[in-house]
């Protein structure tokens, strides 16, 4: 019987996945040894590319751009990409920001190289580009520049530079925002957008090769073949097909200030919604700000997934406890305002309450203003009775006719 062999099958199955798991965990750690690996400085830039891999070797002269060499053998190679990058090393330098720049400048500043002590991206993203290499010297682990390389930085023009790098710094912080709200956009859509935000005509070429070096070395965006993604976004696809739905729809217009605000990665927008959620956490429940705001991060990043409000609530369920019908009528009033008032993908950057018509928002607003008074609300710590002009449970200090129950 079929059953019978269940378990056998079961034991298979466990078994291949223990062996993959211990497979990717040794294969890292190889990888990791050989990234580290012993080097003395000063070192050639053609010795450093000799030491990786023809197919590594392919990969930077992919980065490069350079042509017509695939047919070259590794030792070949790795001296025309030496001599290539030592001329030609400011073109790669012209499509960083500030942050990778003023790396590279310590870099050069410290005689060539510096103990590497964490960077907010992946080291191996500078050897792609052929801009910097590592290893490990004297105990310690290092990322420095070849003599070639340390030279052609040194001679690279610091003003026309600094000026393409802060423009660079700008579109890189402009996408990554506006991919926070949007999700997903096709490359150009987006290029034209920052064009109108920055009042600046942006060079389609030129803004892609820019942000697909960016996507290597931070992950917060990536670049596919649906477009430019949002790195929370799990099937673009899907997205950009209920994106496509709302095809009357424009993009909601940000200002560059708030693109900028929501480039940082631990970004999210506290509506007055989300701080009326936290401070009910927070005065109800004794949560500290930092652990509101780790639920409301939570909270926000679901919503542009398009999770529901039950999902929210369910979400909740495992902080806190709901001791009765009137708390959870609280909660529940506040996780909808907080689903109705927060900035979707699929809906290109708007609220669901931005899109109600006037005329539906203000309908029948004493009927509102009756059923509101007709509320019976509690308090979670006195259980007493909440009147319309007593202090708003959830802790903003407002009047709760003013606030929740508004």
């Amino acid at each position: 019987m079929p059953g019978k062999k269940d378990p056998e099958i079961y034991d298979i199955l466990r078994d291949t996945l223990t062996r993959m798991e211990e497979d990717a965990i040794k294969y890292e750690a190889r990888r990791i040894k050989k990234l580290w690996k012993q080097v003395e400085l000063p070192m050639s830039l053609k010795d450093c590319l000799l030491d990786l891999t023809k197919y590594q070797l392919d990969n930077i002269r992919h980065n490069l751009d350079i042509k017509n060499v695939s047919a070259l053998n590794k030792n070949e190679l790795a001296e025309h990409l030496a001599l290539y990058q030592s001329r030609n090393m400011i073109n790669t330098l012209r499509l960083l920001d500030k942050g990778r720049l003023q790396l590279l400048q310590k870099i050069a500043r410290s005689g060539g190289y510096i103990v590497c002590d964490g960077f907010g991206f992946d080291v191996t993203c500078f050897i792609e580009h052929c801009l910097a290499f590592c290893g490990t010297m004297d105990g310690q682990r290092v990322i420095f520049m070849p003599d070639e390389l340390l030279r052609a930085f040194q001679a690279a023009d610091d003003r026309d530079l600094a000026a393409t790098v802060s423009r660079n710094t700008d579109w890189i912080n402009l996408t990554c925002g506006a991919l926070y709200y949007y999700g997903v956009m096709d490359i150009w859509v987006l290029a034209d957008r920052i064009g109108s935000i920055t009042k600046q005509t942006v060079d389609f070429k030129r803004y892609y090769s820019v942000i697909a070096m960016a996507s290597d070395f931070y992950q917060q965006i990536k670049v596919t073949a649906q477009g430019i993604m949002d790195e929370r976004v799990d099937d673009p696809k899907e997205l950009k097909a209920a994106i496509k739905k709302h095809d009357e729809l424009d993009y909601y217009p940000f200002s560059k200030r708030q693109l900028l605000d929501a480039s940082d990665s631990d970004f999210f927008e506290r509506t007055p919604a989300m701080k009326k959620l936290a401070h009910f956490l927070i005065n109800n429940y004794g949560f500290t700000k930092n652990e509101a705001d780790y639920i409301l991060l939570e909270i926000s990043d679901m919503i542009m997934m398009k999770c529901t409000t039950q999902d929210i609530l369910e979400l909740l369920l495992n902080f806190i406890e709901i001791p009765d019908s009137q708390t959870a009528q609280i909660l529940a009033d506040l996780v909808n305002s907080v689903f109705t008032h927060t900035r979707m993908w699929e809906l290109k950057g708007h609220t669901p309450y931005e899109l109600i018509p006037d005329k539906q928002k203000h309908r029948n607003p004493e009927v509102k203003s009756q059923q509101a008074n007709a509320a019976s609300v509690y308090s979670l710590r006195t259980g007493a009775k909440i009147g319309r002009n007593d202090p708003c449970p959830c802790g903003s200090g407002k009047k709760y006719k003013k606030c929740c129950g508004a």
